[in-house]
């Protein structure tokens, strides 16, 4: 690795990229990964210091692939929580790391979007400033503004990718020793077969519409016609049912197959511009 690598000479016109979106979201850093099935990865980052302090100084990723943690149908994560799902060493590392950037550089609450290829995985990572107590809200109750963002910025910053792509930072060494061991899997399942797959009611499949559009148990209450500890209660059950331990996790849950589901459709759109955002 060198610092006249393209990933740390980039990070001023990434952070030009950026700049509207962050003005306009209270998001303070965002980095793009495109990680090889040898290992070898590019990065593009809007702060070089937090990349250097990454990769440089205490190399928490250096040897690490974590595609294989990820659902090749999963879209979102909240990397806090994530991680959690990572071997032992991997995931000490990455707590390290996450520690690292909330306390060195005011960078927190990372959420990431994934998206798989036939040759590679990318890694699209939002940080907010520590004191942004909300910022997972903002994610979750956001996302197609993070989404319209992803593409804008794979068009504006093309050539930042391409040329990334052809001084990668990390080469291709993937270990044959302390690997990712198998992941915990991540059940994946369309909001239409929730009933089947995950024993849902019809009117738990209803409610999750709601909670992924973001409405409180009161205002779904309101909306049909029942009281809001009902809704708490239907809440709680669908926990229970998919496995997560909070109402956070359960929208990021449903988000993610909400987000598969307009995937299948065919979009006549793109963004090309910020204003688009």
């Amino acid at each position: 690795m060198s610092c006249l690598n393209i990933s740390f000479i980039a990070a001023n016109d990434v952070t030009s990229i950026c700049q509207d979106f962050f003005r306009r979201s209270g998001i303070n850093c965002f980095s793009y990964s495109r990680v090889y099935k040898d290992g070898s990865r590019s990065e593009l980052w809007s702060d070089a210091r937090a990349l250097n302090h990454t990769f440089f100084e205490k190399k928490y990723i250096v040897g690490s692939y974590t595609p294989d943690y990820y659902g090749h149908k999963e879209r979102y994560a909240i990397l806090e929580h994530k991680v959690c799902s990572f071997t032992t060493e991997t995931r000490n590392r990455y707590i390290a790391q996450i520690n690292d950037q909330r306390n060195l550089f005011d960078h927190a609450f990372p959420f990431k979007i994934i998206n798989f290829t036939d040759e590679y995985c990318e890694y699209f990572l939002f940080y907010s400033s520590v004191s942004n107590v909300n910022a997972v809200g903002f994610y979750l109750n956001n996302l197609d503004m993070l989404e319209s963002f992803v593409a804008f910025f794979k068009v504006a910053a093309s050539k930042l990718i391409a040329q990334a792509d052809k001084e990668r930072l990390i080469s291709g060494t993937r270990p044959h020793s302390g690997m990712p061991g198998t992941p915990v899997s991540t059940k994946n399942v369309h909001l239409g077969s929730l009933t089947n797959e995950c024993e849902l009611t019809p009117r738990q499949t209803q409610i999750a519409q709601y909670v992924i559009a973001g409405k409180t148990a009161r205002e779904i209450a309101t909306l049909l016609i029942v009281s809001p500890r009902t809704i708490e209660t239907h809440i709680d059950n669908m926990k229970s049912r998919l496995g997560c331990m909070n109402k956070t996790e359960l929208i990021l849950r449903l988000s993610n197959t909400h987000k598969r589901s307009d995937c299948d459709r065919p979009r006549t759109t793109q963004a090309k511009t910020l204003d688009n955002l």
